[in-house]
């Protein structure tokens, strides 16, 4: 009998807390034929990922260079070589699955949304980013147009124009708003229209690590980031806390 190939399915990740959501997304999808690209930060420890990856969950797993850096020629140099090393082996998958989507802070990630062909593009989780991360999305009202830095043909200069022509496929980054997302969140989000919400209830890593209520005594525990931001309600951390004494 003929094998059926399904389409790959590729998630994007830059920190263990994404990669753990990715795997959920795996298992909680029943996903078959997941392509992982893990990118580091440049002093970033490959084994910190490395208890997380499951030969079993991907058919391949790959930790691509050069890293992402604070240095902005760095920055502008991935978006390309991604473009074209990462892109040349997925340019169709059927599902896309991102750590982050924030334009700004990880361009990386969009940029690969504007150079892969999928069907479906999901955003995992990144703590409490995905909540600003869908009310920016609220905020956008009609078409928004791709936003990379290409600059206009100069009909007048030969050399611009070629100049123009390389920007804009090996340098620019592309940074258009996709028309719609599927939010794979722990989240209760209210997500505006054309975009979906699939629950995160981390029922597979509670499966595999089932939890215990265990006593720590003289012991400060660190749920999350700050209050501050008002990203999440003080009656919410308070309940968290409740959770784990």
């Amino acid at each position: 009998m003929k094998q059926i190939r399904t389409k790959p399915n590729v998630f994007v990740v830059d920190t263990p807390h994404q990669l753990l959501n990715a795997i959920e997304a795996v298992h909680s999808l029943q996903l078959t034929n997941n392509h992982l690209l893990v990118v580091r930060a440049k002093n970033a420890d490959q084994g910190r990922f490395m208890p997380l990856i499951n030969a079993s969950d991907w058919a391949t797993v790959s930790f691509p260079a050069p890293f992402i850096d604070s240095g902005d020629w760095v920055q502008k140099l991935f978006g390309p070589v991604a473009n074209r090393w990462y892109c040349r082996y997925f340019r169709h998958v059927e599902k896309l699955f991102l750590g982050h989507y924030f334009p700004k802070e990880k361009p990386f990630m969009r940029h690969l949304a504007n150079t892969i062909t999928y069907n479906t593009l999901y955003l995992l989780d990144d703590g409490t980013d995905t909540i600003e991360i869908n009310k920016r999305r609220h905020r956008i009202e009609g078409n928004v147009p791709e936003a990379s830095i290409e600059t206009s043909i100069s009909r007048t200069s030969v050399w611009k124009t070629i100049l123009t022509h390389l920007r804009a496929r090996y340098w620019n980054w592309y940074l258009a708003e996709a028309p719609c997302v599927t939010f794979f969140t722990v989240y209760d989000l209210d997500v505006r229209k054309g975009d979906l919400l699939i629950k995160n209830d981390y029922s597979y890593l509670r499966s595999v690590v089932p939890l215990q209520r265990i006593y720590i005594t003289d012991t400060v525990i660190f749920l999350g980031q700050c209050i501050d931001d008002g990203y999440l309600e003080m009656n919410a951390h308070l309940d968290g806390q409740r959770i784990l004494c």
